[in-house]
């Protein structure tokens, strides 16, 4: 054999050959990449028309949780104004959304960056992601405080202010920012706002300059102490304040202290970790003696009557109260039992209490892990016991409640409950799941790959790939969206490439042993969508790995790679009953041994046919071992004819130069048949990776689909479909005429590519190629219309898409199926 990755031309085969027509039948439903939904049923909702980016993606699919470096992701504030939700912390991402340094907001549908988020200078120069400690609303503008030097591209040293009308940020100063001459933190962590005055908590004891120990005041145009501050006398290592309220005239604050210094001539204060500063007197003031000592404060909430406090004390004012007590009337009291570990953050909703943090219970009531509702009488259970696999490890440090009541939580959290959250969550009233629908391979993990999707006419769109998670939720390789969320349907223990729907099946390939229920199926399965059954075909597979199926009649044949490559390595056909190879005469061959997932890629049949496609895929006759096509063999495309077991070459197939060439989708279409993959010409016509043949030859499309400007092993075309006079296409590339990121509509009339807005792009280092493996529509008219596309994503239209996307911007019917036929030159074997 030849060596295919340095041959640049190709010989006509040696043997004498019979030029003659394939007359290929258009029944484009039979495709594995079929556009028109043919025999297709089962009841599914009709979902309200979903909101889009502006050049009409969909923006539901981010990712569900916040990222960062090496792992230390976490939240450590959210506050909830109007139906917009606000988290800071220390991340470089919350929903895959860009620009979200240590802040971001969240619509109730995607992720918003303010600004760019915050940062601070580097150790070794530049600028690096900086922590977002507490943030507060007031009016029209949002605090933050943390250990950042840069709001956007404002200088704010540890304060800034964003302005929510205008989508700005500003300073609150200009000064040197907070300093402490014990060379302890510099940090500012706590905020709290009324009217102009900002009141600012941490571990200081200089604000640009101005003597403040541990707490001071913004009065609109300097900063001021609030008296002499805070110390601990004993740990004075320790001391700092960790969160403040203002409450009328006091501005409650608490952290790891024991003592509030007062002006001269009066009396200092005893304060074990919780003061009131009277801002008209200007007076320090206990609460009767405070907490435990040498513990910490770190939450309060206020309800108008009661103050409620949260934090790692077991006792207030000499009373037992675990981890959180409330103050009125001058006296302290416990809420029932309190918690047995830590409180991190209270939120006052809907005649409740709701209480987070790093404890096991509270109350001694059951699946109250980390947090837990107050009543007024009882605490009660959010089912948190769900989320964490290893409790001593997880904490949640926020809990906000939106308007329609769902309770929005935040922290450090990221592995081994159900749902597989990272660092938020939503409770609903039922269950826990993600702020984003997108795909993922589990808690951490920056998207994942989906292989294959399928659309029947009810709307019911299936998609298949290596996930774990979708919207935080387990779901096992494969998932039904409904048009408002994602359904299991059951299950795989591998990875999905294929699927498509004949009647009221959906047949699923891939690289899986079981389905459902722990169901063997080697490879290849079938759900029936009306009883929501699987059943194995057969036996299955003898192993190895689905790429592709289609049907040619009732005979259902697999291509992929590793089967027993003594029999067949990449083509089998099912009867029904048994399994075997697809033919008595000719066996496919891998050209070499490169690993999975190549030889058989692409099938297409026109009722009587199998067009074949593929990369490194050989095709020999049994009886002699001659290869196919003689000394360059069929370059990755043939047809097949089961009546008479016979064979045919498109030619003299596909070349790529001195790359490897391949063939990974064909569709036949109204006009003829499209052949889509990773190839410079086709039968010795220059084409780029897409081409059309028909009654009159081969043919380029404009200038194909390339990716510039260097050649990447990974480019190409993966997947066609026809759909009201264009063609939808999407690989792996950046441009086709135009401009086009990995998916591009090709007007046939026109004879010109355009893009589909901002098309398909990655921004994860974790998907392994960015890439559309395969498009799906449904028509206008139909439930969910819309195009459907899987593949290596991570953003659609612009904005966070992970693993799936869907463009809205399709318009007029699918192609009817005609009675045309197509005439194909090829050559007979």
């Amino acid at each position: 054999m030849n060596d295919r990755t340095t041959r640049r031309s190709l010989a006509m085969p040696c043997k004498p050959q019979l030029q003659a027509l394939l007359a290929l039948a258009l029944l484009p439903a039979l495709l594995g990449l079929a556009p028109a939904p043919a025999l297709r049923q089962t009841p599914g909702p009709v979902a309200s028309a979903p909101a889009q980016t502006a050049d009409g993606w969909d923006d539901r699919f981010s990712s569900p949780g916040v990222t960062c470096c090496a792992g230390t992701d976490k939240v450590f504030d959210v506050e909830v104004v109007g139906s917009d939700v606000y988290v800071a912390g220390e991340f470089t991402s919350v929903g895959s959304q860009d620009g979200t340094h240590g802040i971001a907001r969240w619509d109730g549908r995607r992720w918003h960056s303010l600004g760019g988020g915050t940062t601070r200078a580097g150790s070794s120069g530049g600028s690096v992601t900086a922590d977002v400690y507490d943030i507060t609303v007031s009016g029209d503008n949002l605090y933050a405080v943390g250990n950042f030097d840069k709001a956007g591209s404002v200088n704010a040293l540890g304060i800034a202010r964003w302005n929510i009308p205008s989508q700005t940020w500003s300073a609150i100063s200009s000064g040197e920012g907070p300093q402490d001459d014990l060379d302890y933190s510099e940090t500012i962590t706590a905020v709290a706002v009324t009217g102009n005055e900002v009141y600012i908590g941490g571990s200081f004891d200089k604000i640009d300059g101005v003597a403040a120990r541990r707490v001071a005041v913004w009065n609109g145009s300097a900063w001021a102490p609030l008296a002499f501050g805070l110390t601990d006398e004993i740990a004075p290592d320790r001391e700092g304040v960790s969160t403040m309220l203002v409450v009328g005239d006091l501005v409650y604050v608490g952290g790891d202290f024991d003592t509030a210094i007062n002006p001269d001539g009066v009396a200092d204060i005893a304060a074990n970790n919780i003061a009131a500063w009277n801002r008209t007197t200007k007076r320090w003031s206990g609460l009767a003696g405070g907490v435990t000592q040498d513990s910490n404060v770190f939450a309060l909430a206020h309800d108008g009557t009661n103050l409620f406090v949260g934090g790692s004390f077991t006792q207030a004012g000499g009373k037992t109260v675990g981890g959180i007590a409330r103050w009125a009337g001058g006296q302290w009291s416990a809420l029932g039992s309190g918690t047995n570990g830590e409180v991190y953050s209270l939120r006052l909703a809907n005649n409740a209490l709701y209480a987070a943090g790093g404890f096991g219970q509270a109350g001694g009531v059951a699946n109250t892990l980390r947090l837990a509702r107050w009543d007024g009488t009882a605490w009660s259970s959010l089912r948190t016991d769900l989320l964490f696999s290893d409790p001593p490890e997880d904490f949640i440090n926020a809990v906000g409640v939106l308007p329609d009541g769902r309770v929005f939580i935040g922290g450090d959290f990221n592995d081994g409950g159900e749902p597989l959250l990272s660092n938020i969550g939503i409770w609903d009233g039922t269950r826990w799941r993600g702020t984003g629908l997108g795909l993922e391979d589990g808690p951490g993990f920056l998207g994942a790959d989906s292989y294959a999707v399928a659309v029947n006419a009810q709307g019911q769109v299936f998609v298949g790939g290596e996930f774990e998670t979708l919207g935080g939720l387990p779901f096992r390789h494969i998932a039904m969206w409904d048009g408002n969320d994602w359904q299991d349907i059951g299950g795989t223990d591998g990875d999905v490439s294929a699927l498509l729907i004949r009647g009221d099946e959906l047949y699923v390939a891939g690289g899986f042993t079981r389905v459902g229920n722990n169901l063997p199926a080697s490879k290849i399965a079938r759900y029936n969508m009306t009883t929501k059954t699987w059943s194995a075909l057969g036996t299955g597979l003898p192993g190895g790995y689905v790429n592709t199926i289609a049907f040619v009649g009732e005979m259902l044949y697999a291509g992929g790679t590793e089967f027993p490559s003594d029999v067949d390595c990449c083509l089998w056909k099912y009867d029904g009953a048994t399994w075997a190879p697809f033919s008595q005469r000719y066996r496919t061959q891998p050209f070499f041994d490169v690993g999975t997932r190549t030889n058989v890629l692409a099938l297409a049949s026109d009722g009587q046919r199998l067009i074949v496609g593929g990369r490194f895929l050989d095709l020999d006759e049994r009886a002699t071992g001659a290869q196919v096509g003689g000394q360059d063999g069929i370059n990755e495309i043939f047809v097949y004819n089961p009546a008479d077991d016979s064979v045919a070459l498109f030619g003299t197939g596909a070349d790529n130069n001195q790359y490897p060439a391949s063939v990974r989708t064909i569709a036949i279409a109204s006009d003829g048949i499209y052949i889509g993959g990773q190839f410079k010409s086709i039968n010795g016509v220059a084409a780029i990776n897409i081409a059309r043949v028909d009654a009159n030859g081969w043919a380029a499309l404009g200038t194909g689909a390339f990716s510039a400007p260097d050649d990447d092993l990974d480019d190409g075309v993966s997947t066609i479909v026809e759909y009201g006079g264009d063609l939808y296409v999407g690989g792996h590339f950046e441009t086709a005429g135009v401009e086009a990121f990995n998916i591009a509509r090709w007007n046939k009339q026109a004879q010109q590519w355009s893009a589909l807005g901002c098309g398909i792009a990655r921004n994860g280092e974790t998907l392994s190629v960015e890439q559309v493996s395969e498009i799906a529509i449904q028509p206008a008219g139909l439930p969910n219309a819309g195009l459907y596309a899987a593949g290596g994503i991570a953003e659609a239209g612009c904005a966070p898409s992970m693993g799936f996307a869907i463009w809205n911007g399709i318009g007029g019917p699918l192609p009817a199926p005609g009675a045309n036929r197509v005439f194909v030159p090829f050559t007979q074997r």
